[in-house]
């Protein structure tokens, strides 16, 4: 698979994540999720002008994780 198909899977991905938790979630904690992606999308941009797929890919992945883990955590208590 190329870098643009993994690129747009983990955007989609994240989507989803995101879309599928969102009556769980408070507000507050979705302010937070928004923070870290728009931090995460100046990242991509950066990288992206710079032609380095691989970093986007790398900090979309990370941004995939760190949602999923901070979720998870939220919605087991």
């Amino acid at each position: 698979m190329n870098e643009a198909k993994k690129i747009i899977l983990l955007q989609k991905a994240i989507d989803e994540l995101v879309t599928s938790n969102l009556e769980a979630l408070e507000q507050e904690e979705l302010v937070k999720i928004d923070e870290r992606i728009e931090s995460t999308m100046e990242s991509c941009i950066f990288f992206s002008d710079q032609e380095n797929e691989k970093r986007v890919i790398y900090e979309l992945t990370t941004l995939l994780n760190w949602i999923d883990y901070y979720i998870s955590k939220l919605l087991e208590f």
